[in-house]
Order: C-alpha cells, then structure tokens, then sequence
C-alpha cells in the first residue's frame, strides 16, 4: 500500500493534515493522544524491515444531504460514542428513508459506502478545529447521541457550537462523515 498523498514523479509523500482532500472528502480530524479513539498500541506496525506510522482520523463529506428527522418522536433506542455504530443502530431501528440515518447509512458518495453521522463527541471534536465549519452551513445538525426511551436526541448548535437534546422530529441538517486510518 502506497503512503497517500503521493506521487510517482518525485516518489514523496506527505504526513496528511486538517484540511487535505483524502477518502472521498477532507480531513476534519486526527486522533490525539487525549482522545478516547486514539491507541497508544496502534500507532506503528513493522512491515518487513521496516516501522510504519499509522494515522487515524475522520473525514467530512462534502455531500449535501437534505434536513432530515433523527427519528419518528417515539422510544429512542440506545446509541453509544461511536457514530458509525450509533447510526447503524439508529437505521436498524428505522429504516425509513426520509430518516437521517438511512439517508447516510445508504449513502454512496465519491466512491464510498461507510460514511455515518458522528455522535455528539464525534462532532465537538470535529468542528473545535475552524476548517470543518465551513461545511457545516445549517444552523443545526444532529448528531447519533439519543436520550435512550425518549424521542430526544443530541443536536449541534452552529451559532454557539454547544450541543443540546432537541425533539428527533425536528428536521436539522445531516453531514456524513468516515473513518480513516493511513500507513506512513
């Protein structure tokens, strides 16, 4: 597996940052030592001779996918930190496909088929970086953290960038997002 970015004619590559196009979108975020998804044990691995880093992050789409309800205004089911499980659980439940999950959970964009909607943490580490704003043009957005047997859900405030439980009926604005994981 090539090291990405790269190119043929110098043979270089570069370590990716915030902000470069990668995985069917941008870099919104990588993995710091103080997050709860960053493993000390998974930051190198030996191919051969030879010590690789690895670089594990999140993408943002750049797809527009339209406001959408969270859920149907009844029982919630419960979801965890993890947005990707957390919106597999979410279109599990309910598949309508006017529901935000099932709108991303189906969603083939750029090649790709994984892009979930992150959960509340997910998303307040995402936009405390300034480059992910700018593709967050709603006023609101869900996120997949539910208040577990009720019809309240956790939602992003992009005027004051806080988070709150609003009623899932409500139709706020969808972003998808991926996992990435580079060899270096």
């Amino acid at each position: 597996m090539l090291p990405i970015p790269f190119s043929f004619d110098t043979l270089t590559y570069s370590v990716p940052k915030v902000g470069d196009a990668f995985g069917g979108g941008f870099i919104a975020y990588i993995y710091q030592e103080s997050d709860d998804q960053y493993d000390p044990y998974y930051t190198s691995i030996y191919v051969g001779p030879y010590s690789k880093d690895i670089i594990r992050g999140i993408i943002i789409s750049t797809a527009s996918i339209a406001n959408s309800q969270l859920g149907p205004g009844s029982s919630l089911p419960a979801t965890n930190r993890s947005g990707a499980q957390s919106t597999t659980t979410l279109y599990n439940w309910d598949s309508t496909s006017t529901l935000a999950a099932s709108r991303v959970e189906t969603l083939t964009f750029n090649g790709f088929t994984d892009w979930f909607i992150p959960s509340r943490y997910e998303m307040l580490q995402i936009v405390s970086l300034t480059f992910s704003r700018q593709y967050m043009t709603q006023s609101e957005y869900w996120t997949t953290d539910t208040n577990a047997g009720s019809g309240l859900a956790y939602g992003i405030d992009t005027v004051t960038w806080t988070s709150g439980l609003a009623n899932s009926t409500n139709s706020f604005g969808v972003r998808a997002f991926r996992y990435f994981t580079i060899y270096t």
